[in-house]
């Protein structure tokens, strides 16, 4: 259903499915706990084979769709955009539980300035998190705090995050997380 939808999204009518006339990429493995690789399929062709490969594809050049080319587009951000306002010291936290999908809900007390915004905190593991709309210039951009990343310094970013695809910024301060937005907004195919 991941791979359907964000094919169907996206225009990409060949991709999204293991079914004919489909160019699916994909692995079997023989085991889950281990990630034993048993079989790599390309484009819906078995590639690699108990450790075998079988296949090698020729030297061409791969052909990107213009659609899936320069597709970061938001609005003009600044720091002040990451400022989180709270009445209260308490909020609602977003925890990471390792090695899986579902996160939980929590209310902690968090590190106010003298402002009353939210602050990092590596003590108790509380970062900045922002969600920007990257496409269709909506300006919309969604902030919280998450917990359990671990980063202690500096801002990490990327627009792989299904089912939008928008541009996902966790950071120690709003100076890193704008650079983070500006580097992504930079990475492009021509």
């Amino acid at each position: 259903m991941a791979t359907i939808n964000a094919a169907e999204c996206f225009g990409l009518k060949e991709q999204g499915a293991i079914a004919p006339g489909y160019k699916a990429d994909f692995l079997l493995l023989d085991d889950l706990d281990s990630v034993i690789i048993h079989s790599v399929f390309k484009d819906g062709n078995l590639m690699v084979q108990n450790n075998r490969l079988l296949n090698f594809p020729a030297d061409e050049k791969e052909v990107i769709d213009d659609g899936l080319k320069r597709s970061v587009h938001f609005h003009e951000i600044t720091e002040e955009d990451f400022a989180i306002p709270l009445k209260t010291e308490f909020a609602n936290i977003i925890e990471i539980t390792p090695n899986s999908l579902i996160t939980k809900h929590s209310i902690e007390s968090v590190t106010l300035n003298h402002n009353g915004l939210f602050q990092f905190s590596e003590h108790v593991d509380h970062l900045k998190l922002a969600v920007i709309e990257r496409h269709h210039m909506t300006k919309r951009m969604g902030l919280g705090i998450v917990k359990g990343l671990g980063l202690k310094s500096g801002a990490i970013a990327t627009t792989v995050a299904h089912d939008s695809h928008n541009l996902i910024i966790a950071g120690t301060n709003d100076q890193d997380m704008l650079l983070a937005a500006k580097e992504i907004k930079k990475c492009r195919v021509d």
